[in-house]
């Protein structure tokens, strides 16, 4: 009799610590690397676990517990397949060392998971134009003139895990580039009113390194490339003709703050370097928010 009430004990404690996994689940894979977000789960290295399918509820996987960080572990896949979504199960292997701790919907870190999202953003643009002009007795001068403005930027981006802190983000967007001022001398188209308008679509490519991982408001640095299409365009402080495509060095910083487990608001502060030439330089302060989810 007590060792029937000793196996049922041991096969109830099993069956419990198997369901309370069933919280945490695959985030993303790369290869037979496994991110999993823990949801509030201890686990050690070397733990394996079964992946579950939560469509049929069937194992179709087993990996081993590779990297612990906190509230996110990086997994190897021993058997099967792996996919986003997946939960997992304790392999009876590492029951007796398993434990659960109480989690809420945010408590992974949403920078664990690859996200797709709109940004929308308000641009302070700066260009300083060197223009050659002949004044009244037939001399070739230069003058300079620093103009400034204000823009508006709409875009999509999508984010993608490189390993559980670095992420690469690919974004195209639809920029204002319009910046104006004035001139000492009529030197822009024969004016003192000096202006440059130019409506881009953007590529964006930057890398993005998290370095507080928290659950709700994970934080990071950055820096990319970007290439600007001109779509329209007019001035008087540059030659319009010239304007084509543009590059830019991109660098940054932002916050995510978690609104749900699949969900967050980004808040971005960027800052766009053109290339300078002999006769232009610009730049552009961008502050950038949106919304961001995962499937």
């Amino acid at each position: 009799m007590l060792l029937r009430l000793t196996v049922l004990a041991m096969a109830l404690q099993i069956l419990f610590l198997s369901t309370v996994a069933w919280s945490a689940m695959v985030s993303a894979t790369r290869g037979q690397q496994v991110l999993i977000v823990l949801e509030g789960l201890s686990v050690s290295i070397g733990d394996q676990f079964y992946l579950i399918n939560p469509a049929s509820q069937k194992k179709v996987g087993l990996v081993t517990i590779q990297q612990v960080k906190g509230p996110k572990a990086v997994a190897i896949l021993s058997k099967g397949r792996a996919q986003m979504g997946f939960t997992l199960q304790t392999h009876p292997s590492n029951a007796a060392n398993t434990k659960s701790t109480n989690s809420d919907s945010t408590s992974a870190p949403v920078a664990l998971r690859p996200q797709y999202g709109v940004l929308v953003g308000f641009m302070q643009n700066m260009m300083t134009s060197n223009i050659s002009y002949t004044n009244e007795v037939g001399s070739l001068l230069t003058s300079s003139v620093s103009m400034t403005g204000n823009g508006y930027s709409l875009g999509g981006f999508y984010d993608y895990i490189l390993n559980p802190g670095l992420f690469f983000e690919g974004l195209i967007a639809y920029e204002q580039f319009d910046v104006s001022g004035s001139s000492s001398t009529p030197i822009c188209s024969s004016s003192t009113s000096c202006n440059a308008q130019i409506n881009y679509l953007s590529l964006y490519g930057l890398l993005k390194w998290y370095l507080d991982p928290s659950p709700k408001r994970p934080w990071w640095i950055g820096g990319g490339l970007a290439s600007m299409f001109a779509l329209s365009k007019s001035a008087t402080a540059l030659n319009a003709s010239d304007i084509q495509v543009s590059r830019a060095l991109i660098f940054g910083g932002g916050m995510d703050f978690a609104i749900s487990k699949n969900s967050y608001v980004p808040v971005i502060l960027q800052y766009n370097l053109f290339p300078s030439s002999p006769t232009v330089s610009a730049s552009s302060l961008i502050l950038k928010t949106g919304f961001s989810f995962s499937f």
